[in-house]
């Protein structure tokens, strides 16, 4: 009886899928860019907000070895997009119709991998790294996050 009872136990526990973390609402990060084929290099410093739907970006482009400079203000619920050349110091105003998408892990992402990044067996130094993917309508997208504080390391829309 004691047997069937940690079977069962075992069964329960191997069956449950983890369930994705929450993204913190805000935050800032850097982000990098790179597409060798076309000679393209984006580095941008993000400073996002879900609640209000918001994004800043601070872009500097280097298209074939020439390079500009951005500050952008996407604000997602009046779908406008305010974009001011460092450079030129001109600033455009153009609608958007895309969607505001968060950028956290969404609600009903199912787990697709875990792995870890360094000694598991030495305490502080590893990370442990969860990958989930979503369906939306008009695409799918897959997250890597890190595990603990689930912040997104990497996002990629397919």
């Amino acid at each position: 009886m004691f047997a069937v009872l940690i079977l069962c136990l075992v069964a329960a526990v191997y069956s449950q899928d983890p369930l994705p973390c929450t993204s913190p609402p805000m935050w800032e990060a850097r982000e990098l860019r790179i597409d060798r084929q076309e000679n393209f290099e984006e580095y941008r410093r993000i400073a996002y907000d879900e609640t209000n739907q918001r994004e800043r970006l601070r872009d500097e482009v280097d298209i074939n070895n020439t390079r500009s400079y951005y500050d952008i203000l996407v604000l997602w619920k009046e779908k406008k997009v305010y974009a001011v050349d460092l450079k030129t110091k001109k600033c455009n105003v153009t609608a958007t119709d895309r969607p505001f998408r968060p950028r956290g892990v969404h609600p009903d992402a199912k787990i697709a991998g875990e792995f870890v990044i360094g000694p598991p067996s030495i305490p502080n130094e590893h990370i442990t790294i969860e990958m989930f993917t979503a369906n939306y309508t008009d695409g799918c997208e897959s997250y890597i996050l890190e595990y603990l504080l689930c912040h997104n390391i990497k996002m990629e829309y397919l």
